[in-house]
């Protein structure tokens, strides 16, 4: 919230596109509590309180209840090459220095399930770009995600690329 009386509200730029209000065209949702609090915040943060009326500017809310559970959707297995789309150099880390490789383009809705994909390769979404480096596998599930497994140093490392990042 701000206050309403604000210089710019009052008397806008020239050239603004904002549409002017009267204090009466604007929807109150504000109660004597909700000002109290706006108004006491405001003087603990800055030094002063002016108790003039409000305009909310950004209103966050959080809500917590029951959601529905998941249902499993079950994905059609594709095969490799329905989900290729072409090969491409592109230029990776290996062994501490820069490679140019051949590089594998896939479609990820294409993919074949429980089927390791060949890397390097670049996996294409609808929302969001995959990169299977060279050492690396990757196996589109049935669940969903598809999972990256790296080497290293013995040990293995795994990530589902699904928005989080693989520890190497």
């Amino acid at each position: 919230m701000r206050s309403a009386s604000a210089n710019w509200l009052r008397s806008p730029p020239e050239n603004s596109a904002r549409p002017s209000r009267t204090a009466e065209s604007r929807p109150t949702i504000a109660t004597p509590a909700v000002l109290s609090a706006f108004h006491r915040a405001h003087e603990a943060e800055y030094g002063y309180a002016h108790r003039d009326p409000v305009e909310v500017v950004n209103l966050r809310v959080t809500a917590t209840g029951q959601r529905p559970r998941l249902r499993h959707l079950h994905r059609a297995a594709g095969s490799l090459e329905a989900a290729r789309i072409g090969s491409a150099p592109a230029v990776w880390r290996v062994g501490g220095g820069l490679v140019e490789l051949a590089t594998h383009r896939l479609l990820r809705a294409e993919l074949p399930i429980e089927e390791p994909l060949p890397a390097p390769a670049i996996v294409f979404q609808r929302d969001t770009t995959i990169a299977v480096p060279p050492g690396w596998s990757a196996v589109a599930t049935a669940a969903g995600p598809l999972m990256l497994t790296a080497s290293a140093g013995g040990r293995a490392a795994t990530a589902a690329a699904s928005g989080t990042r693989a520890r190497r």
